[in-house]
């Protein structure tokens, strides 16, 4: 990899380095200018933007075929996060862009999170606290769920699942899990069981999502899948809003099909006020924030800085999603091929 001329650096991630001055430091030691014009943008706010840099370091923005063709010198786009589902990585592969992002350094908080979670959600935490600020004196209207020995079915038994696993299983849950790959040894040291997702979602009195947004999850709760669920089970979904049918969860909740909801992830973020959801009493909502601890928002804004440093010296990358594609490519145009 050559060094870059332009060492132009746009940050539009919300969160990166709010708890540290460690990134823009490493940033700052290796020649570059950083730009900083935080969003959460809009596909046009980035086209205006993204022209005459370098990289951009981007949270939820959209890093599309349209921004990329605004941004001639671009060479490098990084995710302040794992997923890259608001990235094009096809696209950048086709102009030459690396995407790189920080797989595992918010595992720990999002699991973490999702216990806070599920547990606010059972013991009701949420209108306790209102009610109370609201005057009344009520804590017997809020009778909740002990969680030991309840059941938690986890979809998805990758580095955040086995972590949320873990931790129920200290609470007292058994656990039970479906995933595209087995994981007999964490099924092994652990004692965790694994399931076909319907028998998962027929026996689990609380089910968490954790998986990324790929076509093969999209929609992977739908009606069906609700309708397989217990009455008394609550869902939980920290990873993807595709991995969500909005309009399906909206009429399980209206009809008490099931107990209630979790919601950290949206198909449209940030969540429009008039969303349904909102009208909904059986729902907790957060604005998509299980990953920012202050040690997780350390973590992930070090490492993109980082990655984003060490391409613009003309170094490889730590975390990249096609620099092989694009070496494979670039070996392909040098022999003719």
């Amino acid at each position: 990899m050559d060094v870059a001329s332009n060492k132009r650096v746009l940050v539009v991630s919300t969160s990166f380095g709010s708890t540290t001055p460690v990134p823009m430091q490493i940033l700052e030691r290796n020649g570059c200018e950083v730009v900083t014009k935080k969003g959460p943008h809009s596909e046009q706010e980035m086209i205006a933007l993204i022209p005459e840099f370098a990289a951009v370091i981007v949270g939820i923005d959209p890093v599309t075929e349209r921004v990329l063709c605004a941004g001639t010198d671009l060479k490098v786009a990084a995710k302040h996060g794992v997923g890259v589902d608001n990235i094009d990585v096809d696209a950048c592969t086709r102009h030459k862009v690396l995407v790189t992002n920080v797989p595992g350094a918010n595992s720990d908080a999002v699991a973490e999170f999702t216990i806070c979670v599920l547990m606010a959600m059972v013991r009701r935490l949420v209108p306790a606290v209102n009610s109370l600020a609201e005057g009344r004196w009520a804590g017997s209207r809020f009778i909740g769920l002990e969680l030991s020995g309840r059941v938690l079915g986890v979809i998805g038994l990758g580095a955040i699942g086995q972590r949320v696993a873990k931790r129920a299983q200290a609470l007292g849950m058994r656990v039970i899990y479906t995933d595209v790959i087995r994981n007999p040894e964490f099924e092994r040291s652990q004692g965790v069981l694994y399931v076909p997702r319907e028998q998962l979602l027929c026996e689990s009195d609380f089910v968490t999502l954790h998986v990324p947004a790929i076509p093969e999850t999209r929609d992977l709760i739908d009606s069906k899948a609700l309708h397989l669920m217990k009455p008394s089970a609550y869902l939980l979904n920290l990873s993807r809003g595709e991995a969500l049918n909005d309009e399906a969860l909206i009429q399980a909740l209206r009809e008490h099909r099931i107990a209630g909801a979790a919601l950290d992830a949206f198909r449209q973020e940030p969540l429009p006020r008039d969303h349904p959801f909102f009208s909904l009493d059986n729902i907790l909502l957060t604005p998509h924030m299980a990953g920012y601890s202050r040690e997780a928002n350390e973590r992930t804004s070090i490492s993109a800085a980082e990655d984003v440093a060490r391409i613009l010296r003309g170094d490889a990358p730590l975390h990249s999603l096609n620099m092989s594609t694009l070496a494979k490519k670039s070996e392909i145009g040098a022999t003719g091929g």
